[in-house]
């Protein structure tokens, strides 16, 4: 059984762009090179559908954008972390046809 994140899914102090759909669009085309994904867009697309519907930001710059997405084959957890200014972002998947 794989681990939920490894190492080659965790970003540190990188800028991955101005807005959350740069940031989570970053954070599934990682999951899909690391092979943990069969397709950056649909996994992009069903995380962006979830993060649409309800925003999954909270207090001090940290959000966890989810979904349920058929793209990875196992479920699977992408994350970024900035020192400065303090801003995390996880994005999690798991593997289960989209609703």
């Amino acid at each position: 059984m794989s681990s939920l994140i490894t190492e080659d899914l965790v970003t540190l102090d990188v800028d991955l762009g101005r807005d959350r759909a740069d940031v989570i669009r970053y954070l599934a085309g990682r999951v899909a090179a690391t092979g943990r994904a069969t397709n950056a867009d649909d996994l992009f697309a069903d995380a962006w559908a979830r993060e649409s519907k309800t925003d999954t930001g909270i207090p001090g710059g940290i959000a966890i954008p989810h979904c349920r997405s058929a793209a990875p084959p196992t479920s699977s957890s992408s994350s970024r972390h900035r020192t400065a200014p303090t801003r995390s972002t996880s994005c999690c998947c798991r593997s289960s046809p989209a609703r």
